[in-house]
């Protein structure tokens, strides 16, 4: 579609509105106000008036005669910004809302969880077939190639810094909990209550959470000098902070119980260590 492209240029907006009104006053649906010619269908008609127009120019002709349309997510009113007569037309979403994202959050509403099985099953499926394994192979091939170069390097270092940026700013605002991964149990350090499983990243922290369970466990959040801290649990009773640590691991993390202490003092809270020497006293 577009004809010869050699003759087409940018015209003034104020052409563009007349030749507007000039094809509204006829009545054929078909009629080209440049040429004042009638075409002979949808594709030669847009063909002929596109011809003799940059794609800006033409873009903003088809777009004043279509209806207004809006945002799926916001029902904004959607500009020419969000229009393109060469292939659907309007996009679902304003021009922020696509670079955005925004629109991901309609996707628990548009997409069934038996949707969501049949997606996954079927990724699951051709992920384990020979042609799946092939093109996963074929990827990280590609990958490690690129990674290996000069310019991978550096895009991969990028990278690693924007999402280190990314995620310790989600820890510090609440937005994400770092999972549990029950760093120093060899079993799970898990409570089953009510029928809900209740997760913990020690043994210690499950049988004192198990003797204190008025008190809320990891919502605190210290912000240190590189890295955003979480104690361990909170008594909103006596307003106190509590840290789960054995003997042999303060002088390891001693800048987060430092922090932590810091943090206290300068908020009116009491500070309790619990380690193997005294936890005991809690239980």
């Amino acid at each position: 579609m577009g004809g010869n492209t050699t003759n087409r240029v940018d015209w003034k907006e104020l052409e563009i509105h007349d030749l507007v009104l000039k094809y509204k006053s006829q009545d054929h649906e078909f009629f080209n106000p440049i040429t004042c010619k009638i075409l002979k269908n949808r594709t030669s008609w847009k063909s002929s008036i596109a011809c003799k127009m940059s794609f800006t120019s033409a873009n903003l002709f088809f777009f004043l005669l279509e209806p207004p349309h809006f945002s799926k997510l916001s029902n904004t009113p959607l500009t020419v910004n969000e229009y393109n007569y060469r292939t659907r037309g309007f996009s679902n979403y304003t021009t922020e809302e696509t670079q955005k994202r925004l629109y991901m959050s309609l996707r628990d509403y548009t997409i069934s969880d038996n949707t969501k099985r049949k997606i996954s099953n079927t990724l699951l499926a051709f992920n384990s077939s020979e042609k799946g394994k092939e093109q996963r192979l074929a990827k990280s091939t590609t990958m490690k190639r690129f990674y290996s170069t000069v310019e991978g390097k550096i895009h991969k270092r990028k990278s690693s810094i924007k999402s280190s940026v990314t995620m310790k700013q989600k820890i510090r605002s609440g937005e994400f909990m770092p999972p549990i991964t029950n760093t120093w149990t060899h079993w799970n350090a898990v409570i089953i209550k009510d029928g809900n499983s209740i997760k913990f990243r020690s043994s210690w922290e499950a049988c004192f959470w198990f003797c204190n369970q008025h008190m809320k466990y990891e919502t605190i959040r210290v912000q240190g000098k590189d890295q955003t801290y979480i104690s361990d649990f909170y008594d909103e009773v006596t307003n106190t902070l509590y840290e789960i640590k054995p003997v042999c691991r303060y002088n390891i993390e001693i800048d987060k119980m430092n922090c932590l202490i810091n943090y206290c003092t300068l908020n009116n809270n009491k500070f309790v260590w619990e380690n193997n020497r005294n936890i005991s006293k809690f239980l």
